[in-house]
């Protein structure tokens, strides 16, 4: 199934506990209407960044937020944890591969802080 961004922007929803009333009331749009922004996908740029603002996220994490990857990723660290090293990874040597996971895992900490504490003096705080 193809992630749409309305399934992105529904599952950051559900993440804040934000219902689709709550959506649409500060949209200033129908709950139908916000409705069909998340089944269809199709909204504005200016509906995407309001969308943004309300969930306390960059427009760009709503355009890249892959929760499969965050399940898979986690289910193969879990996997890969000391004591129960998978073969996959003790057969990968290639540094580029280490570099690329690291660029990506710090990318989604940033996004997990910013779900977690959307006061950027918070999350600079929680940072040092």
């Amino acid at each position: 199934m193809k992630n749409t961004v309305g399934q992105k922007i529904k599952k950051l929803r559900e993440l804040r506990n934000y219902t689709q009333t709550y959506m649409a009331i500060e949209l200033d749009i129908t709950q139908q209407g916000y409705s069909k922004i998340e089944k269809e996908g199709r909204l504005t740029v200016d509906q995407l960044d309001k969308i943004a603002a309300i969930l306390k996220v960059e427009s760009a994490y709503i355009l890249n937020f892959n929760e499969e990857y965050l399940l898979r990723d986690s289910n193969h660290s879990a996997a890969n944890a000391p004591g129960n090293m998978g073969q996959e990874l003790k057969s990968n040597t290639d540094p580029k591969f280490y570099a690329e996971m690291i660029m990506l895992l710090r990318k989604e900490v940033d996004c997990l802080y910013a779900l977690a504490f959307p006061n950027n003096q918070e999350r600079n705080l929680m940072l040092k």
